[in-house]
């Protein structure tokens, strides 16, 4: 078992592009956060400008501000467009459910990998 499944988290190779360019970073596959959150190295390199700000409640109870922008993240060759965060700095790269779902994705908590999961509309 790979060390990432004995944490019982999953973990994924995440493609962040942007107007300038991409950068592939390794991100947490996180279904209690809404945004994904990028390191400010990969925005860069992507050359993301972050347009839009919203209220985000963090763990602790704390409600900060998150700058996001719009750009394509591709996972397991699945690419499409979402809002994304740049993170501070030490902070880890997550994929957020709003992601997750937009891209066709679900976690699957036994596994700890990602399986496609079929959009839903009633």
């Amino acid at each position: 078992m790979a060390p990432e499944q004995a944490t019982g988290q999953t973990w994924v190779n995440l493609r962040v592009f942007g107007p300038q360019g991409s950068a592939e970073v390794r991100a947490l596959a996180d279904t209690g956060a809404t945004f994904t959150k990028v390191p400010h190295q990969a925005a860069e390199e992507a050359g993301l400008q972050t347009e839009y700000e919203v209220p985000a409640e963090m763990a602790d109870g704390r409600t900060i501000k998150r700058s996001l922008d719009l750009a394509e993240l591709q996972i397991e060759g699945m690419r499409r467009p979402v809002l994304v965060s740049v993170a501070e700095n030490g902070q880890t790269a997550m994929v957020g459910y709003t992601t997750l779902e937009t891209v066709g994705f679900k976690v699957n908590p036994v596994t700890h990998r990602l399986e496609l999961a079929p959009a839903i509309e009633y």
